[in-house]
């Protein structure tokens, strides 16, 4: 327990404290001259409280359960404070990064010079050109998404935990901020992200009757197991494009090790997204031997709308030169680019010049691109990554009504609630374009097998050995 302090108040970002899954509305709080504070409400995974104004601030990750006291230059710890309790000196001027998606947040607040050093795996995995640590410096504050992580001076940055939405995640740029004295950009970054993703949702959710059914896959090669992915980024992404995420019900484990029994489950899925780890160079026929999809023995090649219209995706649209993919960098930071894409992977015609970022079309070799092509990735320059994502605002939010061109819906899925839905198949000739600065989202990534990412050279997903996709 910490001790008690007075005049303790928590600045939470809804004043009601409204529904978790919601941003809500941002409230600012003055406390001093020319200092402004905010702190997302609980239910994003932390707390932020200032402490007799100005004189120290606590942040508590409580996903980690790790607690931090914010100190100015030259204050030591208050006394009466936890020995658990970690004193951190800001703002901070040099870190550390053990984290992949550490660095997409750090990349919106202009603070990718402050990571001066990272992790063997980040070093070689990281995909942004704003970073350079090439250097050799270091530091003694590390960023890590490990909570069991036992470094003098570590702080957990929790955005990949598995509990949390997509907009739950991109509020702990807020998080990270209060670490490097760049709240008021925080708060300004964060508004912008939500109402983009808000904008996004609402118009085609509005206006998309009949939904396709999507499911999120993984698995392991050399194991025979399989997974259904259904955690709640991946779940709650789907249902804000407008889809229905295709799920076991609650009495049943999302993970196989019996292919029949998890091609039972996949029944009435329209559109599939994958995750699991391929050898460079391995194809969409090296897949269905893995995913035990076989011609002519299994029902699936003859009636499922994802194997019969091609509708197979991954998440490795955007890669790096060495081939390692941009998704797990950035996809906790920009929720509103994941919506787009996964939006934009069902409905080409939602915003036409829209080209998905992360995501591609596997089973039709989509196009893969480099981040040396992207003519409009800015450093240094938030406003120019926030801008030209989406044409939302200039639609004035109208609904978003499916052409007629459109295959009608052809299979029923059952739902993690039991409620049956009759999705739309996309027509196999509509596809899933990749371009720059959009995003994607769809990557529900998230996964208890697919711990590695290895290198691609081809329309493979490439794999490395670095990022976890559990911490996603």
């Amino acid at each position: 327990m910490r001790l008690a302090y007075l005049k303790a108040r928590v600045i939470p970002f809804n004043a009601e404290g409204v529904i978790c899954e919601e941003f809500g509305s941002i409230v600012i709080d003055i406390v001093g001259p020319g200092r402004l504070y905010g702190a997302t409400n609980s239910c994003n995974g932390f707390t932020v409280t200032d402490v007799q104004k100005d004189q120290y601030i606590l942040i508590d990750n409580l996903l980690a359960q790790k607690s931090y006291v914010l100190l100015p230059q030259g204050v030591s710890k208050p006394a009466g404070l936890n020995d658990s309790v970690i004193p951190v000196t800001v703002p901070i001027s040099a870190a550390y990064a053990d984290t992949l998606d550490v660095l997409g947040f750090a990349e919106l607040l202009n603070i990718s010079s402050s990571f001066v050093a990272a992790s063997p795996d980040v070093v070689t995995a990281h995909t942004s050109p704003c970073f350079n640590f090439t250097g050799g410096a270091t530091s003694e504050y590390i960023f890590t998404s490990s909570a069991a992580s036992t470094a003098n001076k570590t702080i957990v940055f929790s955005a990949s935990d598995l509990s949390l939405t997509p907009t739950q995640k991109m509020m702990w740029i807020n998080y990270l901020a209060y670490f490097f004295g760049k709240q008021n950009q925080a708060l300004s970054i964060s508004s912008v992200i939500n109402k983009n993703y808000q904008c996004v949702k609402d118009r085609v959710t509005a206006g998309v009757k009949e939904k396709y059914a999507i499911a999120w896959t993984q698995a392991e090669p050399t194991a025979n197991q399989f997974t259904l992915k259904d955690d709640t980024y991946i779940k709650t992404l789907i249902q804000d494009a407008a889809a229905v995420p295709v799920a076991v019900n609650s009495a049943q484990e999302s993970n196989f090790s019996n292919a029949a029994s998890f091609h039972i489950a996949l029944q009435g899925a329209d559109m599939l997204i994958d995750t699991t780890p391929l050898s460079d160079g391995q194809s969409y026929t090296d897949w269905l031997n893995i995913m035990q999809f076989t011609q002519g023995l299994d029902i699936f090649l003859d009636k499922e709308a994802f194997i019969q219209n091609k509708n197979v995706f991954r998440t490795g649209g955007l890669v790096s030169a060495s081939g390692y993919p941009d998704y797990p960098e950035r996809y906790a930071a920009r929720p509103d680019i994941a919506l787009m894409d996964v939006v934009a992977m069902q409905y080409p015609t939602f915003q036409p010049s829209y080209n998905m970022t992360w995501i591609y079309n596997f089973a039709q070799s989509g196009p893969v691109r480099q981040m040396s092509q992207l003519t409009n990735y800015t450093c240094g320059n938030a406003n120019a990554m926030l801008q030209g994502i989406t044409a939302c605002d200039n639609l004035n939010g109208d609904p978003f009504v499916p052409p007629s061109t459109q295959v009608a819906p052809t299979n029923d899925t059952e739902t993690e609630n039991s409620q049956s839905s009759a999705p739309q198949g996309l027509s196999a000739g509509s596809k899933a374009g990749i371009a720059v600065g959009v995003i994607a989202g769809v990557a529900a990534v998230a996964g208890g097998a697919y711990m590695f990412w290895r290198k691609r050279k081809t329309f493979s997903e490439p794999s490395h050995n670095f990022y976890k996709m559990d911490d996603i």
